[in-house]
């Protein structure tokens, strides 16, 4: 997925098919980019893993190596 993390974290959850179908569907995809996700658990996971990672970032930035 070319490193789009919201496309990989859909992915991890709702499995690659599915975010592939999702890409090839106009009701979900538009130029290229996911604006819908319709799984609702996968609508709801990507951001707060999103939202976990910056905590992460800022709870332990000082203690180890942490890429942006």
């Amino acid at each position: 997925y070319r490193g789009d993390e919201e496309l990989v974290l859909a992915a991890y959850n709702a499995g690659p098919g599915n975010v592939d179908k999702w890409l090839n569907n106009d009701s979900y995809s538009e130029d290229g980019a996911l604006t819908r996700i319709p799984f609702r658990e996968t609508r709801e996971y990507v951001p707060k893993v999103q939202q976990m990672k910056a905590v992460y970032r800022s709870l332990y930035s000082g203690r180890f190596k942490v890429s942006p």
